[in-house]
């Protein structure tokens, strides 16, 4: 797809990290941009840092995991620009690091499923008729490195992820099998500073208890390898190329981890 100016992106999770990357690179191309966010106190300054770059933006409030809330996201999206031609579902938080599987909280689990998976059905659902009826466009998902190799510790949300990756990588032959300008790309970038911690505190529900954080302690993460702009970037790349798969890695995850895991399954075949 070529990106260019009149061109409308809506953004979930536009508000931090990736999201508000995206969003300002699709606003330094011209292109008009709604950040979608479940902080609404979040929205304005972003608006504001993506606006200054050249593109409209507004910000709508938004839960994606609850179609309703996707819904008037599309309509709103409508009712401001009279289109849209990319919806990136980037929405997303982060599970406790350590328990293993049958340790895991299992409102963890559904929380992950309902903002990680159902977030992007629901995104798919509500804005794919819309791109249909702009001519073209492009669907962008946000998966994981997680989403192609397995982390011990992390099984609800390497469980996600990985459903993204094949639920786009499905998307995309359907979308070819009818015929339809419109491209999809899964994007699966290693460790980036995106505070997404620190957000996924901020948003946690009331039923979901996280481990708390030592008096002064930081939240722990590998060293950053990549930054926000730098995935932003790829995906944009990817976009434009109409590429399937947008994977992103300085290091922090070497590709031969993915292969390794490929190989095991091919080694797995039966003759």
């Amino acid at each position: 797809m070529e990106l260019q100016a009149g061109q409308v992106a809506v953004v979930t999770g536009g508000a931090s990290g990736i999201g508000l990357s995206l969003a300002k690179q699709f606003s330094a191309r011209g292109i008009d941009v709604v950040i979608a966010d479940f902080r609404a106190d979040a929205l304005e300054p972003a608006v504001a840092e993506v606006a200054a770059l050249g593109g409209r933006a507004i910000g709508v409030a938004t839960d994606v995991s609850d179609g309703r809330s996707v819904d008037q996201l599309a309509d709103s999206t409508i009712e401001a620009f009279g289109k849209v031609n990319i919806i990136c579902n980037n929405a997303g938080i982060v599970c406790p690091y350590g328990p293993a599987m049958w340790e895991q909280d299992p409102n963890i689990w559904r929380w992950s499923v309902d903002v990680m998976l159902l977030g992007i059905v629901n995104g798919v659902r509500s804005f794919v008729p819309k791109i249909i009826e702009a001519g073209s466009g492009h669907v962008l998902n946000t998966s994981s490195m997680a989403g192609l190799i397995n982390l011990p510790g992390l099984t609800p949300y390497v469980a996600v992820k990985h459903a993204v990756v094949g639920m786009t990588e499905t998307l995309a032959l359907e979308l070819r099998q009818r015929k339809l300008d419109i491209g999809a790309t899964v994007l699966c970038p290693g460790y980036a500073p995106s505070g997404l911690g620190w957000t996924t505190r901020e948003v946690a529900p009331g039923y979901i208890e996280l481990p708390p954080v030592p008096d002064g302690a930081e939240m722990q993460a590998p060293p950053a390898l990549l930054t926000t702009d730098d995935v932003a970037i790829e995906a944009i790349e990817a976009i434009e190329s109409n590429r399937l798969h947008a994977i992103v890695s300085r290091g922090d995850h070497d590709p031969a981890s993915i292969r390794r895991r490929l190989d095991s399954v091919i080694s797995d075949l039966s003759n």
